[in-house]
């Protein structure tokens, strides 16, 4: 995928298994020349039976992790103390997500480091 400066682009991210024992999706729109992304989150606690939906808004920004190793974050929140660091190839193809949300028991959870992809569009011209 090529870089998508300056365009308003979709990004819909997987990230987690039922075997994990959570799973979230994310549905982004990201503002290529302004550094803002909004979009739809959708988390399921597999081990309560619950799931989390919610409205996101953030910003991301190009990292250079050292020269010629370039990645973007993503920052979110959204209702519910969601919140999401996800850091992606510049590529936007793959990354890791660290997320935490309020459980239906009340429960702050933390899940950290549970590698993410991008989804491909079925279809898609």
């Amino acid at each position: 995928m090529e870089r998508m400066n300056g365009d308003i682009f979709y990004l819909p991210i997987q990230a987690g298994s039922a075997a994990l024992g959570v799973e979230l999706r994310l549905d982004l729109m990201v503002a290529g020349n302004e550094g803002k992304v909004v979009g739809f989150g959708r988390i399921k606690d597999v081990n309560e039976l619950s799931e989390t939906r919610c409205d996101l808004v953030g910003d991301y920004s190009p990292i250079s992790i050292i020269p010629h190793n370039t990645h973007m974050l993503i920052v979110l929140e959204g209702r519910g103390e969601v919140k999401v660091r996800l850091v992606l190839y510049d590529d936007w193809s793959v990354g890791v997500v660290c997320f935490s949300y309020l459980s239906k028991s009340g429960e702050l959870k933390r899940i950290t480091d549970v590698p993410a992809k991008r989804l491909e569009l079925v279809g898609a011209v």
